[in-house]
Parts: C-alpha cells; sequence; structure tokens
C-alpha cells in the first residue's frame, strides 16, 4: 500500500499546491518525524481575489503578492509546477521526481 511507509525511515508527504491551504497543511505535518516537501509554482504567495480585482485596477497590482514563502522549519520547499502523478511519485515541470509515501493536493482555485 502506498500510503504506508514500506521502510523505517520517516515517511515522505508531498503537498501539492504552494497556497494558503497547502502551507497550513506543511505547518500542522511539519516537524512531526515525517520528510515534507511543499511544492508550489512560484517562491510567492498570491492572493488570486487581488489577483483578478487588478484586471480592472492596475494600480492595486501589487496586493496580489502576499510575500515570499516562508516554509516551516522541517519543510522543503520546492518550486515547480506537477504535472503527473503516480501511486508513489510527483514529477515536475522540470523534470524532478519527487518519491511520496501520502500526497497532498492543495491546489485550491486559479482565477
Amino acid at each position: 500500500n502506498s500510503a504506508h511507509p514500506t521502510s523505517a525511515a520517516m515517511p515522505k508527504i508531498v503537498i501539492v499546491g504552494g497556497g494558503y491551504s497547502g502551507i497550513t497543511t506543511a505547518k500542522g505535518l511539519a516537524g512531526k518525524d515525517r520528510d515534507v516537501t511543499l511544492v508550489s509554482s512560484t517562491p510567492y504567495l498570491e492572493w488570486g481575489i487581488a489577483a483578478s480585482y487588478s484586471l480592472t485596477h492596475p494600480e492595486e497590482l501589487h496586493k496580489a503578492v502576499a510575500g515570499k514563502i516562508d516554509p516551516p522549519k522541517g519543510v522543503n520547499l520546492v518550486i515547480g509546477t506537477a504535472v503527473s502523478m503516480t501511486d508513489t511519485e510527483v514529477l515536475l515541470d522540470n523534470q524532478q521526481v519527487l518519491p511520496y509515501d501520502a500526497l497532498v493536493i492543495a491546489t485550491g482555485l486559479n482565477i
């Protein structure tokens, strides 16, 4: 069963999505004898509602970025986009392969 690690090593958890849900999930899992990796398409936390509003109010575009993602201690931040997944691995657009024992998909909504 791919949901359970088969070795004595720390279970690998990959979280796909660097938005509020992904970061909150990573924070909750960090530091609990788990190898946690957070995958985000950008190094910045974006606020989708502000981005949409800035389409008609370009002077407000600066509000669409809430800041640089600062992952919780014990969380590996990987910049990339998941392009495919198997029962045990996530493949990113940069050809990086992330093996996992548990996968969280927290991609949210892209406006």
